[in-house]
């Protein structure tokens, strides 16, 4: 079996590195040869012929045949005509020279493109909904109005998509109802996949590091984490404001961010705030070093701006603190998060942001860690039953199979 996976982020972005070649390669080992396409934006690295040419070899070491295109941005709409033009085109070379099976579209852009795919060669369709883009544009402020001509032009691809696609993948148990209750002709095409971890990567450790801690000059501390990118979705200001309050709770409170974009936004508003740079740290957070900074921690922060479109978010930082025995605080309309928590007991909801409502969910905190051992472990736990990488490329690799077997009757 032969799959085009296309994909609108460039293959070294973190979403591909941590997400799409986790799975491609385990999906891979059940017989599925994939051919990736990308589209790699100008600060990539795969840019330069050198570093493709050895970023081609690893990956075919996997059963991955992997193609960049460039990735244009300016002037948006021309800019995704013509990046969904040339991935029409070598989209198409690649089905005829490959003999591809089935397509993959991750996204609203590459889906479209496999649609346009579907009624040139008659192949079978994935449409891999990671989020609600058009709202996801209003609602981050990207875009101004939900009248404006691009918002409704996207609501119309969307309705396409979810109606044309032989497949369809949600991130969360909330958007897929909320899409069957408006679609119901979907109901029997819709899979649930929420964002999977490698649970050897991200392990639970039941001591920490001593030497880590030595170094970082955190010993004796208790730390909250968090874990991921700052400003847009991410409200870091509502988070320091809760690590302010817990620092009247808890003694030897500290604040560990772990975050590649820039340290100032987060240190400018501590500053402000009147914390010391003995109560908090901010890092660099490369993949490789996550899992050793996260088993540091005794508590994980996530608080996400609570808009419409984020009930189809399933946070990948939620599942790799999980897999690492750390309970969350997150806000409530997180997607399942809300539902998982209450349900397993590992961690705490947020319901406004509000000084009482911190106080009331460190209280809950404090309660649920009296018995620290059992409780960590029911996090891991709860992480083994529904973010496991092996779960996710089960559904997967069923999904591909059952489509293959239509395309063999058909």
């Amino acid at each position: 079996m032969k799959v085009l996976y296309i994909s609108y982020d460039g293959a070294t972005e973190p979403i591909p590195q941590s997400q799409i070649l986790t799975y491609l390669r385990q999906i891979n080992k059940n017989g599925i040869e994939f051919y990736w396409l990308s589209f790699e934006k100008p600060a990539s690295p795969l840019r330069f012929a050198q570093r493709q040419k050895s970023f081609k070899a690893e990956l075919l070491r996997n059963g991955i045949n992997w193609f960049g295109l460039p990735y244009h941005k300016r002037p948006y709409l021309l800019a995704k005509i013509f990046d969904i033009s040339n991935g029409i085109f070598h989209a198409s070379y690649l089905i005829s020279r490959h003999k591809i099976s089935i397509l993959h579209g991750r996204g609203e852009i590459p889906s479209f493109i496999c649609m346009i795919l579907k009624y040139i060669f008659k192949l079978h369709f994935i449409y891999d909904r990671r989020g609600y883009m058009a709202e996801d544009y209003v609602e981050g402020g990207m875009w101004k109005s939900r009248k404006s001509f691009l918002y409704r032009l996207l609501k119309f691809i969307d309705k396409k998509l979810l109606l044309s696609a032989d497949a369809i993948v949600v991130l969360t148990e909330r958007i897929r109802d909320i899409l069957v209750k408006e679609n119901i002709e979907i109901s029997n095409r819709i899979h649930v996949i929420p964002c999977c971890v490698d649970l050897n990567k991200f392990k639970y450790n039941v001591t920490k590091d001593k030497g880590l801690l030595s170094e970082l000059k955190l010993d004796g501390k208790f730390i909250f984490i968090y874990l991921g990118s700052l400003g847009t979705w991410y409200l870091i200001k509502e988070m320091i404001d809760f690590f302010i309050v817990a620092k009247t709770q808890i003694p030897d409170s500290h604040f560990l961010i772990l975050t590649m974009s820039d340290h100032s936004i987060a240190r400018d508003i501590l500053y402000l705030k009147g914390q010391k740079e003995t109560d908090f740290t901010i890092l660099n957070s490369p993949p490789s070093l996550v899992q050793d900074y996260l088993s540091l921690a005794d508590a994980a922060l996530i608080f996400i701006k609570p808009v419409f479109s984020k009930l189809s978010s399933s946070p990948t930082k939620f599942a790799e603190c999980l897999s690492c025995g750390l309970p969350v605080i997150i806000n409530s309309n997180i997607g399942d998060c809300d539902k998982l928590i209450k349900s397993n007991r590992i961690g705490v909801i947020v319901d406004e942001f509000s000084n009482n409502n911190y106080q009331q969910a460190l209280e809950e905190l404090k309660s649920l860690m009296n018995r620290s051992e059992d409780f960590r472990q029911r996090c891991r736990k709860a992480a083994e039953d529904h973010y496991s990488l092996n779960l996710g490329v089960s559904r997967y690799s069923q999904i591909y199979k059952r489509l293959y077997c239509q395309k063999g009757a058909d």
